[in-house]
């Protein structure tokens, strides 16, 4: 195993991270499955003219370069040591509500075209983006070098840091901020809900001429909400940094690598790395196929 470490570490810098506990034919198997897609929509393009999986179509015009595919990923690529090559890209606002920038679509091969139950995931940008750099609030580096994170962390089916990881590559100090305390899809929901409710109070209060009591009480939930998603948040953010500063005291050649090795943890390690008493000892007793990269890679294990 130990003289193929350097081939599984060139997969870790395009983006192809084992699961927990994958076995080395497993994952093969997935990388080897995530290779056939991206040809067959090249083929299918290359013949077709388009591109189809279930009601999105996509024309030969949309497909973004791999030159730009590349280059819209500094920010990942920077904090996290990997450039992601492989997911079809499209330029295209098929299926998008306005203030969409873009995203990731994800499907579930349950037919076992490429990998039975295996995920396989579609990278779209609005189609403004195909002259422009920026589209309100979003520009098209931040989009991909977020959805990149999701898509190289999908196998570890994680949630708690998902958010957290990806809004790590925003250039805005509010969305670094804001956006990991969302990390449930529910969460937003519930904040619209109450904001709903305010809304529905002071009309209330205006066409009734009530008590403005009703209208501030409104705020009540909302705010309680927000006080816990904050406190969630700090939570979360509390352990990875309390990893974050112990990986650098235990491991001195790991300063600038250190946000490479806390993304590819799951939760659930980072979390129980962050409260060991013996990280040394934690680390070590890894050894799975996605370890044993983290150890050759960033952490210089013999």
């Amino acid at each position: 195993m130990k003289e193929n470490i350097e081939k599984y570490i060139e997969l870790d810098k395009k983006g192809y991270i084992p699961a927990p506990d994958e076995t080395v034919e497993q994952f093969e198997k997935r990388v080897s499955a995530i290779k056939k897609l991206k040809e067959d929509v090249e083929s299918q393009i290359a013949e077709k003219g388009f591109y189809q999986i279930e009601d999105l179509k996509y024309d030969k015009e949309e497909l973004i370069p791999i030159d730009v595919l590349l280059e819209c990923q500094n920010q990942s690529k920077d904090k996290y040591s990997f450039i992601m090559d492989y997911p079809p890209s499209f330029f295209s606002s098929s299926g998008m509500l306005f203030y969409h920038g873009g995203g990731a679509i994800t499907f579930e091969d349950e037919d076992g075209i490429y990998l039975k139950d295996g995920l396989f995931t579609i990278f779209q940008l609005r189609k403004h983006f195909l002259k422009n750099i920026k589209y309100w609030i979003y520009s098209r580096n931040e989009i991909i070098s977020h959805e990149v994170c999701h898509v190289a962390r999908g196998p570890f089916k994680a949630v708690n840091y998902e958010e957290y990881f990806a809004y790590m590559t925003s250039s805005s100090g509010f969305r670094k901020w804001f956006g990991p305390a969302l990390w449930r899809g529910i969460d937003m929901t519930i904040l619209m809900l109450m904001l709903l409710i305010i809304f529905c109070a002071q009309g209330y209060v205006f066409y009734t001429q009530s008590n403005n009591l009703i209208y501030f009480g409104s705020w009540a939930p909302f705010s309680l909400y927000l006080a816990y998603l904050a406190m969630r948040s700090y939570s979360s953010r509390s352990k990875i940094n309390r990893l974050r500063e112990k990986i650098k005291s235990t491991y001195s050649n790991c300063l600038e690598t250190v946000d490479s090795i806390l993304f590819r943890m799951t939760d659930q390690e980072i979390i129980e790395g962050s409260a060991s008493s013996n990280l040394e000892k934690f680390i070590e007793e890894k050894n799975d196929l996605r370890w044993q990269i983290i150890k050759a890679r960033f952490i210089n294990f013999s």
